[in-house]
């Protein structure tokens, strides 16, 4: 029997395995394998965010920006009136560009400007998100961004998230030691990697009359660990 401690470990597999001899508390020499454990968890969305805006051209400046505040206010309204709170819509960006000519033979030349006022908007109540788009875009909004599905509190499913990560990384691990006839005896390190997660997202909304239809997609959270096991026993 070759004793575990003298153990050169190399373990190509998917998920990264890798050891080392180390002396442990008492002494004695210990072998350590680190592996990486993945998770990812998918729950319902419960909001939605959603980037609007409206543009508005005027041959003066100043008219641009008064009939982009006009529209822009009925937007205000609108929102309001269904429901969503001054905390949920944030102005993103705000632009005044003057806009040229470009005609064949002769110099270029300011032909008006352009307002431009993009909002970003939580819906909270994602059954009502088409029906305000429509009213929205009912008052002017003539330009949808995207459309992101999440979730407001991410808290619980982040910890399922972990919790299954580490759950993997120990299932491996026990995996590979009984692979080669040792066994898990110890943890000495985790770490997280981080969370992702992907949010669903729609692009480029059509302008339509009638209420805009919106299908809605789960979101998921993942979770990345890397955690140093301790092994032990004789490999035959």
């Amino acid at each position: 029997a070759v004793p575990v401690a003298l153990l050169a470990l190399s373990i190509g597999f998917t998920a990264p395995a890798h050891s080392a001899v180390v002396a442990d508390a008492g002494g004695q020499e210990a072998s350590l394998m680190n592996i990486n454990g993945t998770a990812t968890i998918t729950t319902t969305p419960d909001q939605a965010s959603v980037s609007l805006g409206i543009k508005n051209i005027a041959n003066d400046a100043a008219e641009a920006m008064r009939q982009n505040s006009r529209q822009m206010t009925q937007v205000y309204d609108v929102l309001s009136k269904a429901g969503i709170g001054q905390k949920d819509i944030v102005t993103s960006s705000l632009s005044l560009q003057p806009q040229y000519s470009n005609e064949e033979g002769r110099s270029r030349r300011i032909d008006g400007y352009q307002a431009s006022n993009t909002l970003k908007v939580t819906i909270r109540d994602l059954e009502s998100t088409g029906t305000v788009l429509d009213a929205i875009v009912s008052v002017g909004v003539n330009t949808i961004g995207s459309i992101r599905f999440e979730k407001a509190d991410t808290t619980q499913i982040e910890a399922e998230a972990r919790d299954a990560a580490a759950r993997d990384a120990r299932k491996k691990a026990e995996a590979y030691a009984k692979a080669i006839g040792t066994k898990v005896t110890g943890i000495r390190m985790i770490s997280e990697s981080g969370m992702h997660m992907p949010q669903p997202m729609y692009e480029g909304m059509a302008m339509r009359s009638s209420a805009i239809p919106i299908s809605q997609d789960d979101v998921s959270v993942s979770a990345n660990v890397s955690v140093v096991f301790e092994i032990s026993g004789d490999l035959e």
